[in-house]
């Protein structure tokens, strides 16, 4: 982020394959390593991320419970209320 597309080509682009391959690996190690973090933080607190299931199960149910309500409507299984 503190770099320009133009900084690093201009950097990379005399490079051989052999060359450029550790510095593009260590770039997307350095990019991946905050999502891997909170990941990892994500994973060791099973309550929350139940919790965050369970949430989202129930908005789901809703959501299809709606959509299956105007779908029967729509084919004529069922009146409006």
């Amino acid at each position: 982020p503190d770099r320009s597309r133009d900084d690093i080509t201009e950097e990379v682009k005399d490079l051989t394959w052999g060359e450029f391959k550790p510095l593009l690996a260590d770039a997307v190690v350095n990019h991946l390593e905050p999502i891997q973090k909170k990941y990892e933080e994500v994973r060791a607190d099973e309550e929350y991320l139940l919790g965050v299931l369970r949430d989202g199960a129930h908005s789901a149910n809703d959501i299809a419970s709606r959509t299956l309500r105007s779908a029967k409507v729509a084919m004529g299984f069922t009146l409006l209320d």
